[in-house]
């Protein structure tokens, strides 16, 4: 009964606890709640701030349009009265040839017309000319607020993806909060269903004791019940000795056999008890054995996989030797099966080769070269030191060739067409990806924003290339981290095939790489699909 009760205090203990617990956790979950209201409203806000900028643009966009074609009408203007200036000119100089040969009245009287037409015609072109000055300086202060706007529509989308994240984030910690809030319910409720198996336990084992103490104590009102009598009988009969005697006897028997009562009670409450401990230790022996037939059981796997190892690691060796052999009769040249399967592996570097015949010859399971891998593969050269860069002006044709020359002069000077297994030549591999990537300092975060690094800009490439806004310029700042923390989430939610999940920390380290690269790099050319 003790150790029922005992139960029932520490169950009742674990119940306020738990209580508390939700509430606590429900006031989280309401505040969670409200902060996702927030982070929503601010969203939308920002949604609507980022839609007037973009309007504001519009207006002064139209404005200097607006502005330019009145610079153009302006200039029109004043080119015609320059042109009335000019004629005004040749006309007084007339004039003043004729006045000089025949000094008549007349003649007086027309240069003076023709001097007050020239002085009407220069006044005209240059209120022209200030009417030009004026255009321009009013089109000048029109495209500044063109510039503004646009500066304004920039800094309006960033708050606009900042305030997306934050509200993923939210999201997030309700979904996180509404978890654990419904996790301590249902402990709550499991335990107060435990309490009312406690209580009925501790009630029968209350019942038991209460009935086996009313039974003592009728035991003792009989016992005394007796006494009394015999002792009134014996006086009453003047009983003999031997009848005392006989009747002490008795009484004895009868005293012997209460107690034996009694203790037979207390003996069933100790049995109860014993077989309790019994079923416990039973429980636990169980427990031991199941344990020590687990562990036996672990012995012999980890002996069969240890066995298996080792026959894999002779079979490998085997195969390096075989493998060894064939590679000093042959050329050092990487043959196709070399590849087989490698590419298929979404940890590893994606095995690349930019001249098709190549591809179809050493990988054809890998996807064809696209412009974005040949800016990535350029990028990634550079950054290792190699000379030379990608032509953008050049052919798609061009600029497959000339990666193409440069890749296998890199894996030439590297020595990565040699070794156990090399990369072959003209193809983008694991030792080759490893070399390059070697050069770059991982993991890329904004401590990288004041310095360009050609791995950044490789990288941006990828995280751009449907994102327009994107600014490729090879510096790892605010936005880039927000793009790459977004690209991060959506791997949480939507791992692919691989069962990758990112970590959203909005720093890119080389699996990051390795997953954008294989989510954004293999899609073909908008013009080649």
């Amino acid at each position: 009964m003790e150790k029922a009760s005992a139960r029932r205090k520490s169950t009742v203990t674990i119940i306020k606890d738990g209580e508390e617990s939700i509430t606590a956790l429900s006031k989280k979950d309401k505040a969670n709640a409200e902060r996702v209201k927030s982070t929503t409203a601010a969203k939308v806000q920002a949604a609507a701030n980022e839609k007037k900028k973009v309007a504001d643009y519009d207006a002064a966009a139209e404005k200097v349009k607006a502005g330019t074609k009145v610079v153009a009408a302006a200039q029109k203007a004043e080119v015609e009265a320059k042109a009335d200036v000019a004629a005004a000119q040749n006309t007084l100089r007339d004039k003043r040839a004729a006045t000089e040969s025949d000094p008549s009245d007349a003649a007086i009287s027309a240069l003076k017309s023709a001097m007050e037409a020239s002085k009407a015609v220069k006044a005209d072109h240059k209120s022209k000319l200030k009417a030009v000055s004026d255009a321009k300086d009013n089109l000048s202060a029109l495209k500044e607020a063109a510039t503004s706007a646009e500066a304004e529509i920039k800094l309006a989308q960033t708050a606009h993806n900042n305030e997306k994240v934050k509200e993923a984030a939210a999201l997030a910690s309700k979904k996180t909060r509404g978890v654990a809030l419904t996790y301590a319910q249902q402990n709550l409720k499991l335990n107060k269903e435990k309490l009312v198996i406690l209580d009925g336990k501790v009630k029968k084992t209350t019942t038991a004791h209460e009935q086996l103490v009313i039974k003592c104590a009728t035991f003792e009102k009989e016992a005394k019940q007796a006494k009394q009598e015999s002792q009134k009988a014996a006086e009453k009969a003047r009983l003999n000795e031997n009848e005392v005697k006989t009747k002490q006897q008795m009484k004895e028997s009868t005293d012997k056999k209460d107690k034996e009562l009694m203790k037979k009670a207390h003996v069933t409450r100790m049995n109860g008890e014993r077989k309790y401990k019994e079923a416990i230790e039973a429980k636990k022996k169980e427990e031991l054995a199941k344990t020590s037939e687990k562990k036996r059981k672990k012995e012999r796997a980890d002996k069969v996989a240890e066995k298996e190892k080792k026959q894999k690691d002779k079979e490998k060796k085997e195969k390096a030797e075989v493998a060894e052999k064939v590679k000093e009769k042959a050329s050092k040249v990487v043959e196709k099966k070399e590849y087989l399967g490698e590419e298929k592996d979404a940890r590893k570097w994606p095995i690349i080769c930019p001249v098709e015949s190549i591809r179809a010859k050493f990988s054809p399971q890998s996807p064809p070269v696209n412009s974005v891998m040949l800016k990535v593969m350029n990028e990634m050269l550079s950054q290792a030191g190699e000379p030379g860069q990608l032509d953008v002006t050049a052919t798609f044709a061009k600029q497959v060739l000339d990666t193409n020359a440069r890749l296998q002069q890199f894996q030439k000077v590297k020595g990565l067409n040699d070794g156990q297994k090399p990369d072959a030549p003209g193809c983008m591999g694991e030792n080759t990806w490893q070399k390059v990537m070697s050069f770059c300092p991982f993991p890329l975060s904004t401590n990288y924003c004041h310095e360009t690094r050609s791995c950044v800009t490789a990288f941006q490439a990828l995280l751009y290339r449907y994102y327009p806004p994107g600014k490729v310029d090879g510096r790892f700042c605010k936005v880039t981290q927000i793009q790459t923390t977004m690209f991060q989430r959506k791997t949480e939610s939507n791992p692919g095939p691989a069962g990758i999940k990112l970590f959203a920390s909005g720093q890119a380290k080389m699996l990051d790489f390795v997953t954008l690269l294989r989510t954004n790099g293999f899609q073909p050319d908008q013009s080649k699909k």
